[in-house]
C-alpha cells in the first residue's frame, strides 16, 4: 500500500544535504521503490506547497501531489522541506490527503540542541543581513524557536503521535555519523547500490566573523551572499566554517536550562530509548568560561576579510 514520508526539517539539521541526496539519486531510488515526488517540488525541496498557500492555489498543488502518489501505489513517497517546520502546515497538508494515504504517513523531524540551533539560525540571519544585533539579543527575541513541541505536537495531533519520528541531530545517533544515511533508512532505502552521497554542505555554518562581514556587505553593496556561501562551501578555506563561537559555556547552559522541562517531555514522548534528549557532556567539562581575547577577535576578523574577498575574486574570475 501507498506510504508517504514527510521530512519537515528543522533548519540547520542537514536538510539541504538530504534533499541533494534525493535529487541526485532520484532515478536509482525510484527503481528501488522510493519516489522523490516531482509535483510540488522546485529544484531540491517541495517549497511550492508554501508558495501555493500564499497564492491560494494549495488545493491545485496538493491534487497534483496526490495524483502522483496514487499513480505509484507500491512506492514510498517523500515530501521534504525544512520550511514545513511550523505548526500551521500540518493541517494544511493533511486535509488534502486521502484517508488511506494520511493513515500511512510518517513525519520525520530532526531537532538540534537549542544553544547550537539558535546559534546556527542567528548566523544564518546575520549573513543574509536579516538581523544586526548580538547573539544574546537574538536568543532573547527568538526564544520560542527552541520550543520544538509547538510544531511537533501539531503534526502529532494531525497524523497521530505514532506517525512522528523525532531524531536528535547528533552524529552519535546516525549510521557512520551521517544524517543522510539516517534519513535514507526512514525513507525505506535499504542496500541500494550506486547511490551518491553529498561530498560537501551547500549550506554550511560559517564563522561568526564571516557571517558578520557578509551581512554588512549585503546591507551596503550588491554582493550576492548565497553565491559567496556556495563558493566557500566548495573551497572550505581555513577559518571560514566554525561552530560554537557565539556563546560562553555558562551562556549555553543558561539557554538549555530554559528548555529543560520541555526537552524532558519531548524525550519521554518520542525518544524514550534515550537517557536524555541532547547530550550535554561538552558543557560539563572543566573548560575555560571566558570570551575570546581582543587580539583573537581581531585576528579572526582579519581572516574573515581575507576569506570573503578572496571568494569574491574567485567568483569574478570564473564568471
Amino acid at each position: 500500500m501507498t506510504r508517504l514520508v514527510i521530512h519537515i526539517g528543522s533548519e540547520k539539521t542537514g536538510s539541504t544535504a538530504i534533499q541533494a541526496f534525493l535529487f541526485r539519486n532520484h532515478q536509482t531510488l525510484h527503481k528501488h521503490g522510493v519516489n522523490y515526488l516531482r509535483k510540488g517540488r522546485r529544484a531540491h525541496a517541495h517549497n511550492r506547497i508554501l508558495q501555493a498557500r500564499r497564492s491560494e492555489t494549495l488545493s491545485e498543488i496538493m491534487s497534483e501531489i496526490v495524483e502522483e502518489i496514487q499513480s505509484k501505489p507500491d512506492h514510498t513517497h517523500v515530501l521534504t522541506s525544512e520550511l514545513y517546520f511550523r505548526p500551521d502546515i500540518a493541517s494544511d497538508i493533511a486535509e488534502h490527503l486521502p484517508d488511506d494515504v494520511r493513515q500511512r504517513t510518517k513525519v520525520l523531524a530532526y531537532i538540534r540542541r537549542q544553544d547550537k540551533f539558535l546559534e546556527a539560525i542567528y548566523k544564518q540571519r546575520l549573513k543574509n543581513g536579516r538581523f544586526l544585533g548580538t547573539a544574546q539579543e537574538f536568543v532573547n527575541s527568538r526564544t520560542k524557536l527552541g520550543y520544538y513541541d509547538r510544531v511537533i505536537s501539531a503534526f502529532a495531533s494531525t497524523f497521530g503521535q505514532d506517525a512522528l519520528i523525532v531524531r536528535p541531530f547528533d552524529r552519535v545517533h546516525f549510521p557512520d555519523g551521517n544524517v543522510v544515511l539516517d534519513a535514507a533508512h526512514y525513507f525505506g532505502v535499504g542496500d541500494v547500490p550506486n547511490l551518491v552521497l553529498p561530498t560537501h554542505s551547500t549550506n554550511p555554518t560559517l564563522s561568526l566573523e564571516v557571517s558578520q562581514l557578509l551581512g554588512l556587505l549585503v546591507k551596503t553593496t550588491e554582493v550576492n551572499a548565497p553565491e559567496v556561501i556556495r563558493q566557500l562551501a566548495r573551497t572550505m578555506p581555513e577559518g571560514a566554517l566554525r561552530s560554537d563561537d557565539c556563546f560562553k559555556r555558562s551562556e549555553r547552559l543558561a539557554i538549555l536550562n530554559k528548555y529543560q522541562e520541555h526537552n524532558q517531555d519531548l524525550c519521554a514522548k518520542y525518544c524514550p530509548e534515550l537517557p536524555e534528549l541532547f547530550d550535554r557532556q561538552d558543557l560539563l567539562a572543566d573548560a575555560p568560561d571566558r570570551p575570546s581575547s581582543s587580539k583573537e577577535k581581531l585576528r579572526r576578523m582579519e581572516r574573515a576579510q581575507q576569506i570573503v574577498f578572496h571568494a569574491l575574486d574567485e567568483i569574478r574570475h570564473s564568471a
